[in-house]
């Protein structure tokens, strides 16, 4: 990475809570911001979303120079992404999991029961329906059309 002190950016980024700032060569590649990221965060490149540091929602490709690129100076910017270890473990290697409670069970919720609905019911009910509804043809079909 280039070291240059007069082409260097200030950028300054969030990241699970926490803030800070690094400086980066305007010669260097996103490839090269991404490996300062990882050393500062643990979130290996491959795994990192940066939001707000570039003009356009598209990452660059990684070998696109920093200097190149529409940098929105004076934001600070968000890193997104797991650190290198604290990927999702399986629920039986952990140590201890966290409390659930269950808030419903004061409530003695019984299970609703199915009312009985007889067909005869049902049937009744479309026929009333029919009966109740009116079609109006405003455009009869053409003879030979229908």
């Amino acid at each position: 990475m280039t070291r240059d002190i007069d082409h260097q950016l200030h950028l300054r980024f969030k990241w699970n809570g926490k803030e800070f700032s690094l400086n980066i060569g305007e010669a260097d590649s996103v490839a090269d911001l991404r490996i300062v990221l990882y050393e500062l965060t643990r979130v290996p490149p491959e795994r990192q979303k940066i939001l707000g540091l570039f003009k356009h929602s598209k990452e660059p490709r990684e070998e696109e120079r920093i200097g190149n690129l529409q940098l929105v100076k004076g934001r600070r910017s968000a890193l997104l992404g797991t650190p290198h270890g604290q990927e999702i473990k399986d629920p039986t290697e952990l140590e201890s999991l966290p409390c659930v409670v269950d808030d419903l069970a004061d409530l003695n919720l019984k299970p609703a029961e199915p009312k009985d609905i007889q067909a005869e019911d049902i049937q009744k009910k479309i026929r009333r329906c029919q009966e109740r509804t009116r079609i109006h043809i405003r455009h009869p079909f053409r003879e030979g059309n229908h």
